[in-house]
């Protein structure tokens, strides 16, 4: 466990962790390949625009509060510390005692638990190779997501079958695809609950010899 002081920063969209401090944590087995996400690109205070690499951080604890799968931004090395609503979001109510200078955390609020169970199929369209069609069949335990995952192309292009694991907070969805014939290369995959019966996002294949990305839209059956 790595004990670090954090910013508390209300208007930063992720947790911001400094890169000398990723490396730190990729060399110690905390990150592991499969936990990076695609970049995304966020809005500065001063109106510029910055493209940070990201990734899942599995457990983060504040006081004896965890909180699992904190999505965070690699920031260069003299940035900040940073806790952002990516964290505060998960938190519940809190508030700030400004006489003793703390995060008050509140209980957590009891959530239904939104199910995305079923068998989705639709489409995709992948970077240098075109449309295609994605079919999924996911199940789910509390918030967390497996099942298995095949992407189809246009034109006798060989597409993709593997699994797929991850997490859900009942909007977002974030899993890592495993290959069954390139287990080396995870894919990424972020999506958004956009209906009852709905999920679009993109992935994107990082840290292999070729660098892929897509977006899908697919619906339950």
């Amino acid at each position: 466990m790595l004990t670090l002081n954090f910013i508390l920063d209300s208007g930063a969209a992720d947790v911001n962790i400094p890169a000398d401090v990723v490396i730190t944590l990729v060399r110690a087995g905390t990150i592991k390949e499969a936990d990076f996400l695609p970049g995304k690109t966020y809005v500065l205070a001063d109106g510029s625009a910055l493209k940070s690499p990201r990734f899942l951080l599995r457990s983060l604890k504040i006081g004896r509060r965890h909180i699992p799968n904190v999505p965070a931004s690699v920031g260069n090395l003299a940035s900040d510390l940073l806790l952002g609503q990516s964290l505060l979001e998960k938190l519940g109510t809190w508030s700030m005692d400004s006489q003793r200078r703390v995060l008050v955390l509140g209980p957590l609020a009891t959530q239904t638990v939104v199910s995305i169970v079923g068998n989705y199929t639709g489409t995709l369209w992948e970077s240098g190779t075109g449309p295609g069609t994605m079919q999924a069949s996911l199940v789910q335990n509390g918030t967390t997501i497996a099942g298995t995952l095949q992407s189809t192309f246009q034109h006798g292009r060989p597409g993709a079958s593997g699994t797929v694991a991850g997490t859900f907070d009942g909007h977002a969805l974030t899993l890592t695809f495993t290959s069954s014939t390139l287990p080396t290369c995870p894919i990424h995959l972020t999506a958004t609950r956009v209906s009852e019966t709905r999920l679009t996002g993109t992935y994107a294949v990082l840290h292999c010899p070729v660098a892929v990305s897509g977006r899908f839209d697919i619906n339950r059956q």
